[in-house]
């Protein structure tokens, strides 16, 4: 129970969140002269924008069903008792 509450909110944070975000500020980075000028077509940044989102309602989900199972399992019988 406690891998999927660390599962649900890391994982989707490192695979559906930073990766777009971290993505689309390294294209907008213009301060250092040095970096090149770069672009991003707009439906490529829909796309991105969609994924983070996609991510966050799946990360909410998940984290929320792992809460809701940790605080049911915790309340009910003990699973030591149940040996079958």
């Amino acid at each position: 129970m406690i891998l999927n509450l660390i599962g649900g909110s890391t994982i989707t944070m490192c695979t559906f969140i930073l990766p777009p975000l971290m993505y689309m500020r390294l294209i907008d980075m213009k301060r250092d002269p040095s970096w090149p000028e770069r672009s991003m077509p707009l439906w490529e940044r829909v796309l991105l924008w969609e994924i983070i989102v996609t991510g966050v309602v799946g990360g909410i989900a998940s984290t929320t069903s792992a809460v809701v199972g940790l605080v049911t399992d915790s309340l009910g019988t003990s699973c030591f008792t149940n040996f079958s």
